[in-house]
């Protein structure tokens, strides 16, 4: 398998069990790059240093490669654990396969702390990397940095607060606690004694620590995602109904590193469906989207996945929440408002613009917009007088109390829709919304100073182990609040760059064998 030559493996390397990356900018790529080939892809990439000795904090696992791994736990460094770290309290007294899977386990727990895939087979076993001079080391109570000739410091200072330094072996919950709530928010200071940086993130999604934002995510990151165009969600209603819903897990701390909603459905002694949505913040690196994969526990005690017959990812509603109170201020009044809507129909893109009463067609480039609003249709509203859109102003203002998210949902989607609907009648453009799965709706609220942006997506195919869909990296999205520019919202360019406030949804995940559907369901905000 090549690689390509900017992405490769002999621009990073090996020290002290870690691996070193030149620049935040060649990890962004390099994670980039991984993130959006198959598994295999991470693996060969990652294989000269796996034979060096390096060792992933929780890694991809394929059949093809299993053997790897095989040497991966070996080689682990266990001495830390207890006999009661494991799964089985006698694990002392087991077999070396029996001990191999238990550990394996722990590894598979990590996620409830680290959740993405490609971002955990980047760290080693004790949650670290080096870009540039900086060492990050990821445990269960934030992320810590420190200059890589200061690590003793570093170890010194965690020992001293009792801070596990191996994510295999939580910190105890009454030292985390202690810990999290003595450095509450955001801790970002060097001094003279430790010269450490701590990041402590008890909500993620409110107030992040925005590094600056790197060359590499200035573009938008589209998602190699293909969707096919046969089922409908029509089709799968019943079999989701028949799904049972989940509570997701949250972690100990709720997430440390950004939202990281999981479900699993063990249906067999051996093979799951995992069922993902996610916001991840690990500073290097934001991601957001949602997953579902299907796994098989290998001979190893590692989960890899495993082709289904048939599997289908949907979305029911993902809703992003952005704050402008501080950005737009005296603007406001002067922006021209108008309403745009896109369709992708017959591979051709159309941009009815009303302005002053009227509407009229253009061809749009889809890709102007950020990848989070790019899909088979988008609506984009100012919201003004009417009965809807003071229905919807109070939705939003109000999102989690008067209007629940899933109310809000079928006002958009059914009233909204039909709106629409007679517009683009208009232009030889209608629509049936059932067989248009993939739909995101935009409403300004000038009077709230916020942006929603409602998404509903679906994605389905045959003979695949995974189905997901990532939007721009952490649902940034650049804002151009220039009236001329009637608060455009865009990919690569506007005065600022914002995060969304919130994110709240409802997803489910299937897999078919044979003629049997497993899966998950669940709402998470």
């Amino acid at each position: 398998m090549s690689f390509d030559e900017s992405v490769t493996s002999k621009n990073i390397r090996l020290e002290n069990g870690r691996l070193h990356f030149i620049s935040i900018e060649q990890f962004e790529k390099i994670y980039q790059d991984l993130d959006n080939k198959e598994e295999d892809y991470t693996i060969e990439f990652l294989l000269p240093f796996y034979q060096n000795g390096f060792i992933s904090l929780r890694p991809k696992v394929t059949k093809k490669y299993e053997d790897v791994f095989e040497n991966q736990l070996k080689n682990r460094d266990i001495s830390i654990l207890s006999k009661t770290d494991l799964s089985n309290p006698s694990f002392v007294t087991l077999s070396e396969e029996e001990n191999d899977e238990s550990i394996a386990d722990l590894i598979d727990e990590t996620e409830e702390i680290i959740g993405d895939d490609t971002f955990s087979c980047l760290l080693n076993e004790n949650g670290e990397v080096v870009v540039g001079d900086l060492i990050y080391k990821y445990t269960d109570v934030g992320l810590f940095t420190v200059d890589t000739e200061n690590e003793v410091e570093l170890n010194k200072y965690l020992d001293s607060e009792n801070v596990s330094t191996n994510l295999l072996k939580p910190t105890s919950y009454s030292t985390a606690e202690n810990f999290i709530s003595k450095n509450g928010g955001i801790s970002n200071e060097r001094t003279s004694s430790t010269r450490i940086s701590s990041f402590i993130k008890v909500n993620p999604l409110v107030n992040y620590l925005i590094p600056k934002i790197s060359k590499a995510y200035t573009k938008s990151q589209k998602s190699e995602e293909k969707y096919s165009e046969n089922p409908t969600t029509q089709d799968f209603t019943k079999i989701v109904q028949s799904i049972s819903e989940c509570e997701p897990t949250k972690g100990i701390f709720g997430n440390m590193f950004g939202m990281n909603r999981v479900c699993k459905d063990k249906y067999e002694n051996k093979r799951r469906v995992k069922v993902k949505a996610f916001n991840y913040n690990y500073v290097l690196v934001y991601k957001t989207g949602t997953k579902v994969v299907h796994q098989y526990k290998g001979w190893t005690g590692f989960w890899r996945t495993e082709k289904c017959d048939e599997i289908a990812l949907g979305v029911d509603y993902i809703q992003f929440e952005y704050n402008y109170n501080n950005i737009l201020n005296n603007t406001l009044n002067n922006i021209n408002k108008s309403n745009r809507f896109l369709t992708t129909s017959d591979n051709l893109r159309y941009d009815m613009l009303y302005v002053s009463g009227s509407y009229n067609q253009y061809y749009y480039k889809m890709n102007n917009y950020p990848e989070i609003f790019q899909d088979d249709i988008v609506l984009e509203l100012f919201l003004g007088n009417s009965f809807l859109d003071q229905q919807l102003e109070m939705a939003i203002h109000e999102v989690n109390k008067q209007l629940t998210t899933d109310n809000l949902n079928k006002l958009f989607w059914k009233t909204t829709w039909d709106q629409s609907n007679d517009f683009l009648k208009k232009f030889s453009l209608e629509f049936n919304a059932a067989n248009n799965n993939n739909r995101t709706l935009l409403a300004k609220s000038l009077k709230n100073q916020k942006l929603l942006v409602q998404k509903s997506m679906f994605s389905h195919g045959y003979n695949l182990g995974t189905k997901k869909r990532t939007f721009d990296v952490g649902g940034e999205v650049a804002i151009n609040f220039n009236p001329d520019n009637n608060f455009s919202i865009s990919a690569t360019s506007g005065n600022t760059l914002v995060k969304p406030s919130a994110m709240r949804g409802k997803i489910y995940g299937i897999c078919r064998n044979g003629d049997k559907w497993h899966g998950k369901k669940f709402t998470f905000k």
